[in-house]
C-alpha cells in the first residue's frame, strides 16, 4: 500500500513534472487500454444503469449514463467499501465531481480516504472538498477520473451514451483493478502536498455553486439549503472573490470550468 508522497522535487520544492509525467502517462494509458476493452464489450443499445439495490463490487456495472446518474448511485457503491476509497481527479474545482462525494462518504465512515488532484488544475486556487484531512490531499499530473474502492473495484468513465456527458462504470475485473492500483501507486509516489494557497470549498459552498449554475437567486438557495439569505450572500461573495469573477454567473462558470 502506498501511503505518502515521494521526496523527489526540484530545488524550489516544486514537482519534477517532466519525469513524473512520463511514468504517470504510461500507467494512465495502460489503464485506459485495459478498461476500454472490458467496458466496450459490455456496451449495447438498450443498456440501463444498475439499480442501487443491485450494486456490488464483484460485477461489471453501469453506474450511470452520465455523471448525474452516477452520483446518485455512488453512496450505494461506497457502502460496500470496508477499507479504502482513493480518487484521482483532473478537475478538482468542479463541485459536482465524484471525488467530492467520495470524500464525504468515506470521511463519515472512517475509511482510508485519499485524493490526488491534477497539479495544473489547482492553479486556479480552488478545490471542491473538505478542509479536513488536508494531509490526505496530494497533487500530481492527473488526466482521468478514477475512484478505487478497497483495491477490489474501480469507478471509471466510459463512452458517451447520451447527450448529458460520459457514462460511468464500476469495474471489478482483475486486470483493470491491477492497472488502476498501478496508476494510483505511481501517481502517489510522484505527488506533492496540496499547496497552501489552495482554497477548499466547504460542502455548503459546493451546494451553493451548483445552485448558482442553475440560475437560482439567493432567496431560493437559502430556502433550499435552509439557511439565511445573508449567509448565502456571504458565501456567494466568497466564491466570487476566490474565482476573481465579477458576476454570479461568471463565478459558477469558472467553478464548473465551462
Amino acid at each position: 500500500m502506498t501511503t505518502g508522497a515521494s521526496d523527489r522535487r526540484t530545488a524550489g520544492g516544486a514537482l519534477d513534472l517532466p519525469a513524473q509525467w512520463a511514468a504517470i502517462t504510461e500507467a494512465t494509458a495502460r489503464l485506459r487500454r485495459t478498461a476500454s476493452g472490458v467496458i466496450g464489450a459490455a456496451v449495447h443499445s438498450d443498456l440501463q444503469p444498475v439499480s442501487p439495490e443491485e450494486i456490488t463490487l464483484g460485477e461489471l456495472q453501469l453506474l450511470g449514463r452520465n455523471g448525474d446518474e452516477a452520483r446518485e448511485r455512488f453512496p450505494f457503491v461506497e457502502c460496500h467499501a470496508t477499507r479504502s476509497v482513493w480518487a484521482l481527479s483532473p478537475d478538482p474545482a468542479d463541485p459536482r465531481g465524484l471525488q467530492a462525494a467520495a470524500t464525504e462518504h468515506s470521511r463519515a465512515r472512517g475509511l482510508d480516504m485519499r485524493i490526488v488532484l491534477d497539479v495544473e488544475a489547482i492553479q486556479g486556487g480552488l478545490v471542491a472538498g473538505s478542509s479536513e484531512h488536508l494531509d490526505r490531499v496530494l497533487v500530481a499530473p492527473v488526466s482521468l477520473h478514477m475512484i478505487l474502492v478497497d483495491q477490489r473495484a474501480v469507478i471509471l468513465e466510459g463512452p458517451r451514451l447520451d447527450m448529458h456527458g460520459t457514462s460511468c462504470w464500476l469495474v471489478p475485473e482483475d486486470e483493470v483493478v491491477l492497472a488502476a492500483v498501478a496508476l494510483w501507486e505511481v501517481t502517489v509516489r510522484n505527488a506533492a502536498p496540496l499547496p497552501e494557497y489552495v482554497v477548499q470549498l466547504t460542502e455548503r459552498q459546493r451546494a451553493i455553486a451548483n445552485l448558482l449554475l442553475h440560475g437560482k437567486t439567493d432567496a431560493l438557495i437559502a430556502r433550499e439549503l435552509e439557511v439565511s439569505v445573508r449567509t448565502v450572500a456571504s458565501e456567494v461573495r466568497t466564491l466570487m472573490n476566490a474565482t476573481g469573477a465579477s458576476t454570479r454567473y461568471q463565478t459558477a462558470m469558472r467553478l464548473f470550468q465551462r
